[in-house]
């Protein structure tokens, strides 16, 4: 993103999903967590047990950027947020802004 590297947990099963990252108290600025999906799809996430807030990041197929939910808080709990995507990218609240991240914009992983 913008040259900016992260070290991105997997999210490839749907017990690995349905915790995502809830229960951390703290996520390293570089780092975050990829939610894998084997098609493109409406993709719903909430912020269960979640304990700061996060960007999430819709992707398509090839890998671009189809929509953005920036600032998520944990008292948004039990709303949902929902977009189309084949994969999630979620990083601390701010990351996407801060990399200028646009939708349409590749992201390589």
């Amino acid at each position: 993103m913008n040259g900016q590297r992260y070290a991105v947990r997997p999210a490839i099963t749907e017990a690995e999903q349905q915790k995502g990252l809830g229960g951390l108290h703290i996520l390293p600025a570089d780092q975050g967590m990829l939610f894998l999906f084997p098609q493109s799809q409406e993709l719903c996430f909430w912020m269960k047990d979640m304990h700061f807030p996060i960007d999430i990041i819709w992707l398509s197929t090839d890998k671009r950027v189809t929509f953005i939910k920036s600032s998520v808080s944990p008292d948004t709990y039990p709303a949902s947020f929902c977009a189309t995507g084949r994969y999630v990218l979620e990083l601390n609240a701010g990351q996407a802004a801060r990399n200028h991240l646009l939708l349409g914009q590749q992201v390589s992983f």
